[in-house]
């Protein structure tokens, strides 16, 4: 496999037959022969193929160990190290036995994870991730355990990769939405969001104000920003598209800013509230008398943040190669913690530490 695999591959190796613990390691037995899964994994590793998985079903599999994963450097970009490495999913933990199904010519595992394959639920844009193929099959197993009480299987999934690994299973064209852009001598509809629900048609509208207004005048604004948005037809998919076109939106949020900087980092001075009659007036129009008020029955939020965070943004800027060395270490850091937890996660769901541990 070495001679025939390049850097960009992804390698899938999978057995399903017996397996067997002595000498206090994991071995898979052969016909002829057994192999030491430990031994398989560190060959598997060494492969030049940048991300590796191996599936293992057979008794007593979840008995191997891996290696920590390598920290990104600084210098290398997120899709350099994404899925990086190898994962390991077994059948079983490293004491129980890995099941024949009772009505088909395969084992459990096996089952679950064609049905996973197969699970249209799972795909996002084309692709399917296996951190989702993982989940699945997990649940698949305790609904499983659940009911065969004396057949129980818990699947062991360990790795020492960045990230998780995406495998193209269709062709994705993304949805396109509705473009809606008007100016006018006060102002700028620079964008409008889709946020429905399965129960509200709704929209989020960036406006970029030409002039200083009164709240009497952004109240005026607001009413005929509304009246434009409410009969629009934007949307993020097709399912929303199929459950909203040719109806009213049931709410509009407007958010008000002073240049397409604040349009970019979401920082606006304000925004304004409208929904139907048949939304919950009282939580949408709640007052405090401070920030949040009501004029000429629009009702307003003040951002009481904004000339701070647009300070704050403005005394914080730099040039672009300071800005993306800044944002690489700190990338390289979140990710770096947040890959300890998910280790730490799998281990609890592994069941080899204690609830208390993880937490």
């Amino acid at each position: 496999m070495a001679s025939i695999i390049n850097e960009d591959d992804v390698l899938l190796f999978y057995f399903s037959g017996n397996g067997q613990n002595f000498d206090q390691q994991h071995h898979l037995i052969l016909s002829d022969d057994f192999i030491s899964t430990n031994e398989l994994i560190k060959k598997l590793e060494k492969v030049p193929a940048k991300s590796k998985v191996v599936f293992l079903d057979c008794c007593y599999s979840g008995n191997y160990s891996i290696e920590d994963p390598v920290n990104p450097e600084v210098n290398q970009m997120i899709a350099d190290f994404q899925g990086k490495g190898y994962a390991v999913f077994s059948s079983s933990n490293a004491e129980q036995v890995s099941y024949g199904h009772p009505d088909k010519p395969i084992s459990i595992f096996t089952s679950f994870l064609c049905e996973t394959f197969e699970n249209k639920l799972i795909v996002k844009k084309g692709r399917v991730s296996l951190k989702d193929i993982h989940k699945l099959v997990n649940i698949y197993l305790d609904v499983w355990n659940k009911r065969n009480p004396t057949l129980q299987q818990n699947p062991i999934f360990k790795r020492n990769m960045e990230g998780t690994i995406f495998f193209k299973v269709d062709d994705y064209k993304p949805f396109n939405t509705v473009k809606i852009y008007f100016e006018s001598n006060q102002y700028i509809i620079y964008e409008v969001e889709p946020v429905h629900t399965g129960k509200c048609k709704r929209y989020g509208v960036k406006v970029i104000l030409k002039e200083p207004l009164s709240f009497e005048e952004i109240s005026k604004v607001s009413i005929e920003i509304r009246d434009k948005i409410k009969t629009a037809e934007g949307y993020k998919n097709q399912r929303s598209s199929e459950r909203w076109n040719g109806k009213l939106a049931n709410i509009v949020w407007i958010y008000f800013g002073f240049d397409e900087s604040d349009m970019k980092r979401g920082n606006f001075i304000w925004h304004t509230t409208w929904c139907d009659d048949n939304q919950n007036k009282d939580w949408w129009y709640n007052i405090d008398g401070s920030n949040k008020f009501i004029i000429k029955d629009t009702h307003f939020n003040v951002h009481a943040y904004y000339e701070s965070l647009k300070t704050l943004n403005q005394d914080n800027t730099g040039n672009k190669e300071e800005l993306m060395l800044a944002v690489k270490e700190i990338s390289r850091t979140m990710l770096k913690s947040a890959e300890e937890v998910i280790s730490l996660y799998n281990e609890y769901t592994n069941g080899l530490i204690s609830e208390a541990k993880f937490g």
